[in-house]
């Protein structure tokens, strides 16, 4: 299982109860019995989350109410996924895609580019230094 820490420094400001959604690269495989959702702007909001597989192999997640409070622009959201399976090869994922939006689904910020998960052996294992 992989633990992926995120942060997210928001360029617009988010109102109340803003969702992220990101879509997950198909290289990450998900263990849902043991896939959870956190975030540091509402950690109360623990596990309210949507999961959808799509054709290609990726997935998309979206995380509900993010935040309680608005959040100006320059705002930090850290949040975590646990429950991920890396690949058994080392290569690069393609990337992430990120975007914050109301809770009505009214997009306010979006990027997609760079955001990849390398991992440093064959089959990260937590046996070795690198983890």
């Amino acid at each position: 299982m992989t633990l992926l820490k995120f942060m997210v420094i928001t360029k617009h400001e988010l109102p109340p109860n803003s969702n992220i959604t990101m879509q997950l690269p198909s290289l990450l495989k998900i263990s849902e019995p043991d896939f959870s959702t956190w975030t540091s702007t509402n950690p109360d909001a623990n596990r309210k989350f949507s999961l959808t597989k799509r054709e290609d192999g990726s997935s998309l997640l979206r995380m509900m109410s993010v935040n309680r409070f608005k959040l100006i622009g320059g705002s930090t959201i850290t949040f975590e996924i646990r429950g991920m399976v890396n690949d058994a090869t080392s290569r690069e994922s393609d990337s992430f895609t990120i975007l914050t939006e109301t809770r009505e689904g009214f997009l306010i910020d979006y990027y997609d580019k760079g955001l990849v998960v390398s991992a440093a052996c064959n089959y990260p294992c937590m046996t070795c230094p690198e983890g």
